[in-house]
């Protein structure tokens, strides 16, 4: 009966404790912070129009409303000239050339909202690396599909000695779909390990390799491009943070997303483009 009594009163205690920490946990006000607005651009001499994404952060503990109306009223320009809204979206553009895009050049991008004033600028890099090599391809069995292969590309290049510098290595690729014969173009999407620097590494030959194609062969590609960005050090920081989130994973530590944006947040950053043609 003791033994009964001193069980009962364990419970109670627990039921109790846990009603405490409930009352504790709903009494506690979430703190209050504003949204910000952010802006994206990469700019390139290579590239034939200058693009601007705009947005504004869901803040932790807030209602997500999906309101982007307040994008109607935005400015947004890049060193006083105003680029145009592309149609129902949060991208803004410009032709390249009316804003004279040139390697070593300095452009601030500007949005404008009512008071609010955010901009981030940016030099574009001097020098770009053409020294990028097509060295072959890689393939390893499918476990699942008996003739059927994953297929890798292997480049390399020659990093500039003496300096600090940022790459990424992309691919675009267009292939036969073996099962309706559509022609499909794609460009490969970046993976954190595709964002390079230089350290430990300059002036040596930097090599590697990137996912290309799963099929029986490689028959069924009909074209296939390799490319090098030579960056700065904000474009390499924020991608690699960017592809290092996992927001749906509950384990996963916090990252912290570099900004070089005044005012709010975002990443605006200079990169230039070589383009090598395997096939």
């Amino acid at each position: 009966m003791k033994r009964n009594r001193l069980l009962f009163a364990g419970l109670f205690f627990l039921i109790f404790a846990f009603s405490s920490c409930e009352e504790m946990v709903t009494e506690i006000d979430a703190p209050s912070v504003d949204a910000k607005y952010v802006i994206e651009s990469f700019i390139s001499p290579e590239d034939s129009t200058l693009i601007v994404r705009v947005g504004k952060t869901n803040p932790l503990f807030s209602v997500v409303d999906g309101d982007n109306t307040w994008i109607n009223d935005v400015v947004v320009d890049v060193n006083g000239q105003q680029l145009t809204r592309e149609s129902n979206s949060n991208v803004f553009y410009i032709d390249a050339s009316a804003v004279n895009v040139q390697p070593g050049a300095e452009y601030t991008i500007t949005l404008t909202y009512q008071s609010v004033v955010v901009s981030g600028m940016c030099t574009v890099p001097l020098q770009r690396n053409t020294s990028l090599s097509f060295d072959g391809y890689d393939s390893i069995a499918s476990a699942w599909d008996e003739g059927y292969y994953d297929y890798y590309v292997k480049w390399s290049f020659q990093d500039f000695a003496g300096v600090e510098n940022y790459y990424r290595v992309g691919l675009i690729k267009t292939w036969v779909d073996e099962w309706d014969f559509d022609t499909v173009r794609t460009e490969y999407y970046p993976e954190m390990t595709d964002y390079l620097s230089d350290i430990e590494h300059d002036g040596e030959e930097i090599t590697g390799r990137m996912y290309l194609h799963y099929g029986s062969s490689l028959s069924e590609m009909t074209h296939l491009d390799l490319l090098l960005y030579t960056s700065d050090k904000a474009y390499y920081d924020y991608h690699r943070a960017v592809l290092n989130y996992s927001g749906e994973n509950p384990f996963s530590e916090p990252v912290i997303i570099p900004t070089n944006v005044e005012g709010g947040l975002g990443c605006v950053a200079g990169v230039r483009r070589y383009e090598i043609q395997v096939f």
